[in-house]
Protein backbone atom coordinates (compact mmCIF):
# COMPACT_ATOMS: atom_id res chain seq x y z
CA UNK A 1 0.00 0.00 0.00
CA UNK A 2 1.14 3.56 -0.68
CA UNK A 3 1.96 5.79 2.28
CA UNK A 4 -0.60 8.49 3.04
CA UNK A 5 0.00 12.13 2.05
CA UNK A 6 1.22 13.18 5.52
CA UNK A 7 3.83 10.42 5.63
CA UNK A 8 5.09 11.30 2.15
CA UNK A 9 5.77 14.90 3.18
CA UNK A 10 8.13 13.83 5.99
CA UNK A 11 9.44 10.60 4.51
CA UNK A 12 13.03 10.26 3.42
CA UNK A 13 14.07 8.91 -0.01
CA UNK A 14 13.33 5.32 1.03
CA UNK A 15 9.77 6.25 1.95
CA UNK A 16 10.15 5.69 5.71
CA UNK A 17 9.56 8.27 8.40
CA UNK A 18 12.77 9.30 10.22
CA UNK A 19 13.12 7.71 13.66
CA UNK A 20 13.27 11.02 15.62
CA UNK A 21 10.08 12.27 13.98
CA UNK A 22 8.38 8.98 14.74
CA UNK A 23 9.35 9.32 18.42
CA UNK A 24 8.10 12.91 18.46
CA UNK A 25 4.76 11.82 16.97
CA UNK A 26 4.36 9.07 19.58
CA UNK A 27 5.23 11.49 22.39
CA UNK A 28 2.91 14.18 21.00
CA UNK A 29 -0.05 11.84 20.57
CA UNK A 30 0.42 10.33 24.02
CA UNK A 31 0.63 13.62 25.92
CA UNK A 32 -1.89 15.65 23.91
CA UNK A 33 -4.79 13.85 25.52
CA UNK A 34 -7.20 15.86 27.72
CA UNK A 35 -6.18 13.98 30.87
CA UNK A 36 -2.80 15.78 30.76
CA UNK A 37 -4.23 19.29 30.27
CA UNK A 38 -4.23 20.34 33.91
CA UNK A 39 -0.72 19.00 34.52
CA UNK A 40 0.53 20.76 31.39
CA UNK A 41 -1.03 24.08 32.36
CA UNK A 42 0.39 23.85 35.89
CA UNK A 43 3.83 22.97 34.54
CA UNK A 44 3.66 25.87 32.09
CA UNK A 45 2.55 28.32 34.79
CA UNK A 46 5.29 27.22 37.18
CA UNK A 47 7.88 27.49 34.41
CA UNK A 48 6.65 30.98 33.55
CA UNK A 49 6.74 32.06 37.19
CA UNK A 50 10.27 30.76 37.68
CA UNK A 51 11.55 32.29 34.45
CA UNK A 52 9.88 35.65 35.08
CA UNK A 53 11.18 35.76 38.67
CA UNK A 54 14.67 34.98 37.43
CA UNK A 55 14.46 37.77 34.85
CA UNK A 56 13.21 40.31 37.40
CA UNK A 57 16.05 39.41 39.82
CA UNK A 58 18.94 39.04 37.40
CA UNK A 59 18.39 41.49 34.54
CA UNK A 60 18.86 45.17 35.33
CA UNK A 61 15.91 47.49 34.82
CA UNK A 62 15.65 48.96 31.35
CA UNK A 63 13.27 51.84 30.81
CA UNK A 64 11.17 51.18 27.75
CA UNK A 65 8.14 53.45 27.88
CA UNK A 66 7.62 53.96 31.61
CA UNK A 67 8.38 57.70 31.56
CA UNK A 68 6.07 58.27 28.59
CA UNK A 69 3.32 56.25 30.29
CA UNK A 70 3.69 58.30 33.45
CA UNK A 71 3.51 61.53 31.42
CA UNK A 72 0.25 60.34 29.85
CA UNK A 73 -1.18 59.27 33.21
CA UNK A 74 -0.18 62.59 34.80
CA UNK A 75 -1.91 64.52 32.00
CA UNK A 76 -5.06 62.43 32.51
CA UNK A 77 -4.94 62.83 36.29
CA UNK A 78 -4.65 66.60 35.87
CA UNK A 79 -8.05 66.58 34.16
CA UNK A 80 -7.40 66.21 30.43
CA UNK A 81 -9.96 63.88 28.81
CA UNK A 82 -9.32 64.53 25.10
CA UNK A 83 -7.12 61.71 23.77
CA UNK A 84 -5.56 64.04 21.19
CA UNK A 85 -4.09 66.14 24.01
CA UNK A 86 -2.80 63.24 26.12
CA UNK A 87 0.80 62.72 25.02
CA UNK A 88 4.14 61.44 26.25
CA UNK A 89 7.69 61.46 24.90
CA UNK A 90 6.82 58.64 22.50
CA UNK A 91 3.76 60.36 21.03
CA UNK A 92 0.02 60.45 21.64
CA UNK A 93 -1.85 58.05 23.90
CA UNK A 94 -3.01 55.04 21.88
CA UNK A 95 -4.22 52.77 24.68
CA UNK A 96 -7.80 52.55 26.04
CA UNK A 97 -8.93 54.13 29.29
CA UNK A 98 -8.22 50.94 31.25
CA UNK A 99 -4.55 51.57 30.56
CA UNK A 100 -4.79 54.96 32.25
CA UNK A 101 -6.54 53.46 35.27
CA UNK A 102 -4.02 50.61 35.61
CA UNK A 103 -0.97 52.82 35.16
CA UNK A 104 -2.49 55.46 37.42
CA UNK A 105 -2.70 52.79 40.09
CA UNK A 106 0.89 51.70 39.37
CA UNK A 107 2.00 55.32 39.64
CA UNK A 108 0.31 55.68 43.03
CA UNK A 109 1.94 52.41 44.11
CA UNK A 110 5.34 53.72 43.03
CA UNK A 111 4.91 57.12 44.68
CA UNK A 112 3.15 55.86 47.79
CA UNK A 113 1.88 58.52 50.16
CA UNK A 114 4.80 60.85 49.53
CA UNK A 115 4.21 64.45 48.66
CA UNK A 116 0.61 64.76 47.64
CA UNK A 117 1.15 68.53 47.38
CA UNK A 118 4.24 68.15 45.16
CA UNK A 119 4.24 69.24 41.55
CA UNK A 120 3.50 66.70 38.82
CA UNK A 121 7.12 66.77 37.70
CA UNK A 122 8.37 65.90 41.17
CA UNK A 123 5.84 63.06 41.40
CA UNK A 124 6.93 61.76 37.99
CA UNK A 125 10.59 61.76 39.02
CA UNK A 126 9.73 59.97 42.27
CA UNK A 127 7.63 57.42 40.40
CA UNK A 128 10.73 56.06 38.69
CA UNK A 129 12.84 55.88 41.83
CA UNK A 130 14.99 52.83 42.48
CA UNK A 131 12.69 51.62 45.27
CA UNK A 132 9.61 51.82 43.06
CA UNK A 133 10.88 49.77 40.13
CA UNK A 134 11.01 46.37 41.90
CA UNK A 135 7.47 46.92 43.26
CA UNK A 136 6.20 47.72 39.78
CA UNK A 137 8.02 44.74 38.27
CA UNK A 138 6.38 42.36 40.73
CA UNK A 139 2.98 43.85 39.96
CA UNK A 140 3.66 43.16 36.28
CA UNK A 141 4.70 39.60 37.13
CA UNK A 142 1.43 39.10 39.01
CA UNK A 143 -0.64 40.54 36.14
CA UNK A 144 1.29 38.46 33.62
CA UNK A 145 0.70 35.23 35.52
CA UNK A 146 -2.94 36.13 36.03
CA UNK A 147 -3.24 36.74 32.30
CA UNK A 148 -1.65 33.34 31.57
CA UNK A 149 -4.37 31.59 33.54
CA UNK A 150 -7.25 33.25 31.72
Amino acid sequence: TAPNQKQMSVADSSGSIPHTLSLFNKFYHEFSRPRYDIAFVLLLLCSEAILTSFIVHKIPYTEIDWVAYMQEVTTYQEGERNYINIRGDTGPLVYPAGFLYLYGWLKSLAIGNQGENSSSTEKLVRSISSEAIPRIQWVFVAFYLLNCTV
